[in-house]
């Protein structure tokens, strides 16, 4: 029987390094039933001189991911509040206030007190980005009060690395024949879980497999060790 995988978050750091801090890693205690996917497109047609005009588009819009998380309590009788979604609340934050109402602050300042970027990863499924909004729906008490059982409602804006994303193919030539540090494989690890957690990005796996010559992504080739692209 296969092994039950528990969706999880973790943070990044603002170098796109997955953060070494336990709190920052959050494992849902039951998996979401479902998720959805949304994006945008904005376009106008100005100056149309028919009733199926070419569309021209604007401002392109990040697509969302749409996903509601349960986290319960109840056995340990404590908040489940205090336990597990004041942690999520975090990550709708700035790591840091700006001074002075962000006056005279530059762009890249204004990076480093953006709410932290992270990784949602279900099974096969990525999705990094940082949270546009947080619901609370708390269903269950006990007799003083005490909210042991929640639904945390989430929708996360997609942020992409365009360093990464503007060309894979390209970062995969090039990690070719590069140096690289050493990973011992462990049970059940992918492509894309390895780069999660060693490279920040799950979207990077393509390097990894570029770098140890890994034809078929799903086995890995059966390999025990394999070489990490070193940023």
């Amino acid at each position: 029987m296969a092994k039950l995988e528990r969706a999880r978050i973790h943070v990044l750091k603002g170098d796109g390094q997955k953060s070494s801090d336990v709190d920052t890693h959050i494992e849902v205690c039951f998996n979401p039933k479902e998720y959805s996917l949304e994006k945008s497109v904005e376009w106008d047609a100005e100056k149309a001189f028919s009733d199926a005009p070419q569309p021209e588009f604007k401002a392109p819009k990040p697509m969302t991911l749409s996903v509601t998380l349960q986290f319960d309590s109840y056995e340990e009788r404590v908040s489940v509040r205090d336990k597990w979604v004041r942690k999520i609340e975090k990550l709708t934050m700035m790591a840091q206030q700006l001074k002075n109402d962000g006056k005279g602050a530059n762009k890249a300042d204004k990076q480093k007190y953006r709410p932290p970027v992270i990784l949602f990863i279900w099974g096969r499924f990525t999705f990094k980005g940082v949270i546009e909004s947080l619901s609370q729906k708390y269903t269950m008490f006990l007799s003083d009060g005490t909210p042991v059982r929640a639904e945390c409602g989430l929708k996360i804006r997609n942020v992409i690395d365009n360093n990464i994303d503007e060309g894979t193919s390209q970062n995969w030539s090039a990690s070719k024949g590069g140096s690289g540090k050493p990973y011992t494989v462990q049970q059940n690890d992918r492509l894309d879980l390895i780069a999660a957690t060693q490279l920040g990005d799950a979207g990077r796996w393509p390097e990894i497999a570029a770098l140890n010559d890994i034809v078929d992504p799903t086995t890995m080739d059966n390999k025990s060790t394999l070489m990490i692209p070193e940023d």
